[in-house]
């Protein structure tokens, strides 16, 4: 990290992504990805992705779970996250995973979700250890479990709007979820490489 450095530097929480990689993002990068990752695949995916995150932070200290690294810009990541510790990588992939989640299975029952998806609001708080990785492990196992017994109809046509990639029906948020888990570990993988 430069020594000049300062967290206040980077752009606030929900800034968005740069105009350019949000409107390729929108309008490319998600619906491709989406169509290449049906339901099955994309619970493969996020799983895999999760699996990976937890063999990557099992081997770190306490001091280096919890220390926080500039990463470098990352395709996909909001500047504001890039000021993080492994474990508050983690957090983030809890506090976001418990709400797409939820608004899977309710737009799979034809509910809409009172909610509105906001990056803002899903930051996390600093100052976390290695009590996340095993609530990692166990919210990674309740999340693929809910899918699994909880989702009614994963081709429901009912929709909730993504900041980022607009109305999005169960199977595209459940792409999203996989994504985001596969972004989330590049930046983990950044962090380590950084320590």
């Amino acid at each position: 990290m430069p020594d000049s450095f300062l967290p206040s530097q980077l752009a606030p929480p929900g800034a968005g992504l740069p105009p350019v990689q949000g409107w390729f993002s929108r309008y490319l990068a998600f619906p491709l990805f989406s169509a290449a990752h049906p339901w099955g695949k994309a619970i493969e995916l996020f799983e895999e992705e999760g699996n990976l995150i937890l063999d990557l932070a099992i081997h770190l200290s306490p001091d280096d779970v919890a220390k926080q690294v500039l990463v470098p810009r990352l395709f996909g990541l909001e500047d504001s996250s890039r000021y993080w510790s492994v474990a508050m990588t983690l957090s983030h992939l809890m506090i976001v995973g418990e709400l797409v989640g939820k608004t899977i299975i309710l737009l799979s029952q034809n509910q809409i979700p009172p909610i509105k998806a906001d990056t803002a609001t899903v930051k996390p708080k600093e100052g976390l250890g290695l009590e996340t990785i095993d609530s990692f492990r166990v919210f990674m196992d309740g999340f693929i479990y809910s899918l699994q017994e909880k989702v009614e109809d994963r081709d429901s046509k009912t929709t909730l709007s993504h900041p980022w990639f607009g109305e999005l029906n169960p199977k595209q948020w459940c792409a999203m979820a996989a994504l985001h888990q596969q972004l989330h570990r590049r930046q983990v993988e950044q962090i380590i490489k950084r320590l």
